[in-house]
């Protein structure tokens, strides 16, 4: 074998790579059929002949052993360097793979700049796949490098669309749906979900069909057709058609109300890392829909946190705080752990002893804070009734000579004053009083004397003024 392939390139070097093209391409089949059938070894020597010879496939396919590890040790720069080469020569699959190298950083650097200059290479030399991933670049965007345009995506994803893509023919409809690129056009959207529904592996389509029917977008709602599409989905193995029908189980739209049944399907999206299905997963083990069970809630919660749910965290915050007020459950938690099923009816009545607690905790905690504001209020008409009764006691002590004459005169109404006057002066020296009651009746003990006082008119209008809260002409009189 050494001594023919040895002769191989002696005469290949002998052959004029315009005139000896037949020739040339007999070395590129013969490895060719080397390759088919695995042995890749063989399949290498000819190709590395026909590509010496600048045969573009055959560079083609070196590239593609060296990316793959076939017949040779596995080189993505090699690999690399050979689909340069084939794509000078004009190799459309090499100028495609170039841009899958760029674009995942395989042999080179990551650019998608650079992955989107060869995919639209390929692309305009009728290259399906390229025309694709042309329009997803473009869909897409990336900073600094590649502008999102929706427009562009729209344009190749048609392109590609019309060529039988399946990927591209539903992300059409999802851009008809969302009305990027394209005025928002739900029947369009539904004419393309449709044409590809039974080859999309995906189940997307049939999962977006139901949709649609569900919320009635472009067709009229309709639970028991989306309950049909989403089941198609399902099993095709769609995490958000899981979700979607573990929905429609919950709220009994189109079937009968199920939790075991809505549960299941939770469950199926939520093991297949769907944040949605995770969070509703958690939602009805929190509400005992139809086992309470706090521990799974709090785990599913954070699933959906660590994927990104936007609500996760606050109902994770509420799972834990569920958690803490949990001995009420201790029975029943018990009793599982022990083989033990509680009744339908003793579980019902735990779950509205708990959930009562819970109503009780709250109802205290937003009582709480409504005592505390109304303190701080309270407090606030205090200083104000403090100073008020300041400039009383002021004034009142500026009539000595009246107080001395009455009380030589033995009025055991003054003795009266006298003391409430003292209490208030005492109740006025305490800052913050540890409670507002002492204050009060020091102020209503007063005003009240000084309401009932007629012996010393000038005494009684001061009073009087204060009370009914007097104009800036009256306070100066």
């Amino acid at each position: 074998m050494k001594k023919i392939v040895q002769k191989i390139r002696v005469k290949s070097e002998k052959l004029d790579k315009k005139e000896d093209k037949a020739k040339i391409e007999n070395l590129y089949r013969t490895g060719l059929s080397y390759y088919r059938n695995g042995e890749y070894k063989n399949a290498l020597i000819f190709f590395d002949i026909a590509a010496e010879c600048e045969h573009k496939d055959a560079q083609y396919v070196l590239g593609v052993m060296y990316m793959h590890g076939k017949g040779v040790p596995r080189n993505n720069e090699t690999a690399l360097g050979w689909y340069m080469k084939a794509a000078e020569n004009g190799s459309v699959n090499a100028r495609r793979n170039i841009g899958v190298c760029y674009r995942d950083g395989i042999g080179t650097e990551q650019s998608y700049r650079e992955a989107l200059v060869w995919f639209t290479r390929a692309a305009e030399n009728g290259d399906i796949d390229s025309q694709f991933s042309t329009a997803v670049l473009y869909n897409i965007g990336y900073p600094d490098e590649i502008q999102q345009d929706y427009k562009m995506a729209y344009l190749w994803f048609k392109i590609a669309a019309e060529n039988d893509h399946v990927q591209a023919q539903y992300a059409l409809g999802l851009l008809y749906h969302e009305g990027h690129g394209v005025p928002q056009d739900y029947t369009k959207a539904l004419t393309w979900f449709t044409r590809v529904a039974d080859r999309d592996k995906t189940g997307g389509a049939y999962n977006n069909i139901g949709h649609m029917y569900e919320k009635g977008l472009g067709v009229n709602k309709d639970y028991k057709k989306a309950m049909g599409f989403y089941l198609k989905a399902s099993y095709k193995g769609n995490s958000m058609a899981n979700d979607n029908i573990g929905q429609l189980f919950e709220n009994g739209l189109g079937v009968l109300p199920d939790d075991a049944e809505a549960v299941e399907y939770y469950k199926q999206s939520a093991e297949k890392g769907n944040r949605n299905g995770q969070l509703h997963l958690g939602i009805m083990y929190l509400n005992g829909r139809p086992i309470f069970d706090v521990d799974k809630a709090i785990h599913w919660f954070q699933k959906a946190q660590e994927a990104g749910h936007p609500d996760a965290k606050t109902y994770l915050n509420q799972a834990k705080k569920a958690r803490s007020t949990h001995h009420l459950f201790t029975k029943f938690q018990r009793d599982r752990e022990d083989s033990v099923t509680l009744s339908k009816e003793e579980f019902e009545e735990l779950r509205k002893q708990y959930q009562l607690a819970q109503e009780k905790a709250e109802q205290a905690e937003r009582e709480t804070r409504e005592k505390e504001e109304k303190m701080v209020i309270l407090l606030a008409q205090l200083e104000i009734q403090k100073s008020q009764m300041q400039s009383i006691i002021d004034m009142a002590c500026d009539s000595d000579d009246c107080i001395s004459l009455i009380s030589s005169k033995n009025d055991p109404s003054i003795k009266t004053r006298s003391s409430s006057l003292l209490l208030m002066e005492d109740a006025m020296s305490i800052e913050k009083p540890s409670t507002p009651n002492e204050l009060i009746k020091a102020s209503n003990e007063a005003n009240q004397d000084y309401l009932d006082y007629h012996t010393y008119p000038a005494l009684d209008t001061l009073t009087t003024a204060v009370i009914h809260k007097p104009n800036e002409k009256d306070v100066v009189l």
